[in-house]
């Protein structure tokens, strides 16, 4: 989970955007969702027929002016279920060790 990127990997404009709008988010507003869907060859055997992974964050200024993702929450959907990932790593994220390097 310590994956490092280089810097500049993915470039968005923000400009059309609210600051507090990218800065802040509710239970029903993220200001950024990544959707990651794994795609079977056509001959897949296996369980899974759909499978997306769902991580929702906001964004954080740095002092610099710059901004950064932060980590809010991941679902999966597997099949015709919804899981948050917290209910496989438990709350706390300690079974993956895992925190928020915001």
């Amino acid at each position: 989970m310590k994956q490092k990127f280089p810097k500049n990997v993915c470039k968005l404009n923000l400009t059309q955007y609210k600051k507090t709008d990218l800065l802040s988010y509710r239970d029903d507003f993220y200001p950024i969702v990544i959707a990651t869907e794994a795609v079977f060859p056509l001959n897949y055997q296996g369980r899974a027929k759909k499978s997306i992974q769902f991580t929702y964050g906001a964004f954080a200024e740095n002092e610099d002016g710059s901004f950064r993702f932060k980590f809010i929450k991941e679902k999966l959907l597997y099949n015709k279920t919804i899981f948050e990932l917290n209910d496989i790593f438990g709350k706390d994220n300690t079974a993956a060790n895992l925190t928020d390097e915001s």
